[in-house]
């Protein structure tokens, strides 16, 4: 918990302003990532990140991490002030979510309106969106 903490604390610092994507990748549970034997849940995520998140994005590449409440999510969102959270609700395949991810920043990195990346990605990437249960909530 305090390697993750580190990081995130480093990744706050203006010389990482370009470092738009945070990329979570854990096993996860519902509301909950594992750091190594411990568990961080959402709001606890959420502290640490605490309005330093102004025009980036967070990616949860993990099982189930945003299989929550969607009000739970958005309070994440307004307190990290991040640009969009996005990741899975269920249990996943690691190739699948593998590629998934990859498409996943593709776009990101392509397109600024967010909105946009989610359109598309529901639009040219159905299957993989629904058999993820990828979730994808933005400001």
């Amino acid at each position: 918990k305090e390697n993750l903490q580190y990081y995130l604390k480093l990744w706050k610092q203006k010389r990482y302003t370009d470092y738009t994507i945070c990329y979570l990748a854990f096993h996860g549970f519902p509301e909950t990532i594992k750091v190594g034997k411990e568990e961080v849940n959402l709001d606890e995520l959420a502290q640490m990140l605490n309005g330093s998140c102004k025009n980036k994005i967070i990616h949860f590449g993990s099982c189930n991490t945003l299989d929550t409440d969607e009000r739970n999510i958005r309070r994440f969102l307004e307190t990290t002030q991040a640009l969009c959270v996005c990741g899975f609700k269920t249990d996943i395949d690691y190739l699948e979510s593998s590629v998934f991810d990859m498409l996943l920043i593709e776009n990101l990195q392509q397109y600024k309106d967010i909105s946009r990346v989610h359109h598309t990605l529901k639009k040219d990437h159905r299957r993989l969106v629904r058999k993820l249960d990828f979730r994808m909530l933005y400001q």
